[in-house]
């Protein structure tokens, strides 16, 4: 379980958060709070948005997204899934958000900046550019009012669409099936070359992955696990979640990388037997530490197979007293396997359902500012031990079809026995299936709008080559 953080919300108006008008305070307190700003299109929001979002929270005090409309993204990269009014709501309710302003323009101007008393703008280490192949973020850059956050690798709007295309049960369960790591890496990929900020990021490592070059049952923990104890160190600034086992080119260059460090154990060739090391061998920055401790994995594994008898001795003993609370967390954990949780949705959806893993459907919740918590992996029927373990007052349930359980029984049977459960009418009649049609019906526009969106892409990527082997001839010949 995951606990959420909450930021204050006004229902009111256009602010998706607090007020500034309405908060009392003095000017000079006014004037201390950093007001940010970023805008995009919001299509088919996913927590690569969420997490630029937080970046650009962090950076200062009140943050004011600015939400493009349809017919500004049709003219300049081509239809949107979803409508103005969907992207409004859906921004609206990204917990780091706290004003949001409809119809933004598409190209960022310092006017725009100024209207909404914005010190800077904050956009990812992409880049947007407009019909006419100029960045839409020029004139903030000269200026010195534009801030970078990194975009999150591994999800992005094409992949989504792509997965949604694509209609096989396979991808939320085995990412690295043949048909559908042909067809993400294609998606969208224009003739000419694979822009990388349009193509999809297999940053993507499973627990799969980890058993080959591990052997044995490792990992020992699942990449949830493994994720939040890295997470919980203080020495730790970001997690990037499935990180590829060979530290490539591609990794050093987005995250900037200027030090890749090692600890003092044996290295694994990767797959094809090459150094998983290699490129920040070859550019010098590869570095060894010593931890100064020699607990491995191994030695704590071997710890416990030494002392096995003491372990099991104990373990029987505690067993003795809380058999019943043992006996109702097993159920629960049994419930909360990923491979399970992927197919306990593929089972009452059918289809290629769900269309994202569980990662990436437990980062887009804990995203919404409504949101306190987050069970990873919750049991598909509400159980009276699921109600007692988190107190439940209150379980709700929208109007959508109750699918039932693998048995055949009602899984809303108990809190519908106590008399807790409640239907809510979210009024909207927007549901997965829905936007699923929306893209098999408008496929072709779709792949042609990202074809073209990375064909202006290629441009710019080729003049910034050019510029830099200009440079370096003028260089060279300053030198001589």
């Amino acid at each position: 379980m995951i606990k959420n953080g909450h930021h204050p919300m006004n229902t009111t108006g256009k602010d998706a958060g607090t007020n500034l008008g309405a908060t009392a305070c003095s000017p000079e307190k006014r004037r201390r709070t950093i007001r940010v700003w970023c805008d995009g299109c919001y299509d088919m929001v996913h927590y690569g948005h969420s997490n630029q979002l937080r970046q650009a929270k962090a950076m200062g005090d009140y943050l004011i997204v600015g939400v493009h409309t349809d017919g500004e993204i049709s003219q300049h990269k081509g239809p949107p899934v979803f409508t103005q009014d969907e992207r409004y709501k859906m921004v609206r309710a990204i917990k780091w958000v706290d004003e949001i302003v409809e119809g933004a323009p598409y190209v960022t101007t310092l006017e725009t900046l100024d209207k909404y008393t914005s010190d800077f703008c904050v956009h990812g280490d992409d880049i947007t550019l407009t019909a006419d192949g100029k960045d839409t973020y020029e004139e903030v850059k000269r200026s010195g009012r534009y801030r970078e956050c990194k975009r999150t690798q591994g999800v992005s709007t094409t992949d989504l669409v792509g997965r949604m295309l694509l209609m096989t049960k396979a991808h939320h369960s085995n990412i690295g099936h043949s048909d559908y790591q042909q067809h993400t890496d294609n998606f969208g990929k224009g003739p000419k070359g694979h822009s990388p900020w349009t193509g999809v990021s297999q940053f993507l490592q499973t627990s799969q992955e980890v058993n080959r070059y591990k052997g044995k049952n490792y990992p020992i923990m699942n990449v949830h696990e493994r994720t939040l104890s890295v997470l919980a160190c203080r020495y730790v600034s970001e997690v990037v979640i499935g990180a590829p086992y060979a530290v490539t080119r591609e990794l050093l260059d987005h995250f900037k990388v200027d030090l890749v460090c090692h600890g003092k154990t044996e290295v694994h060739p990767d797959k094809d037997g090459s150094d998983p090391y290699a490129e920040p061998r070859k550019k010098g920055i590869l570095h060894t530490v010593d931890s100064m401790n020699s607990l491995t994995t191994d030695s704590i594994v071997q710890r416990i197979i030494k002392n096995r008898l003491l372990f099991e001795a104990r373990n029987q003993k505690k067993e003795a007293k809380e058999m019943a609370v043992i006996q109702a967390m097993k159920r629960r954990e049994e419930e909360k396997g990923k491979e399970r949780a992927q197919a306990e949705v593929n089972r009452y959806k059918g289809k290629n359902y769900p269309i994202m893993n569980v990662h990436e459907r437990t980062l887009s919740v804990l995203a919404c500012r409504y949101v306190s918590e987050v069970v990873i992996g919750a049991p598909y029927a509400v159980t009276r031990e699921l109600l007692d373990h988190f107190k439940v007052d209150l379980v709700c349930h929208g109007k959508t079809e109750v699918h039932p359980d693998k048995d055949g029984s009602d899984p809303y049977a108990e809190p519908r026995k106590k008399g807790i459960l409640h239907t809510v009418d979210s009024m909207n009649s927007l549901t997965t299936d829905s936007i699923v049609q929306r893209i098999i019906k408008n496929r072709l526009l779709f792949e042609a709008r990202n074809q073209k969106k990375e064909a202006k892409e290629m441009a710019v990527i080729q003049a910034m080559k050019r510029r830099e082997e200009e440079k370096g001839k003028e260089r060279a010949q300053a030198v001589l």
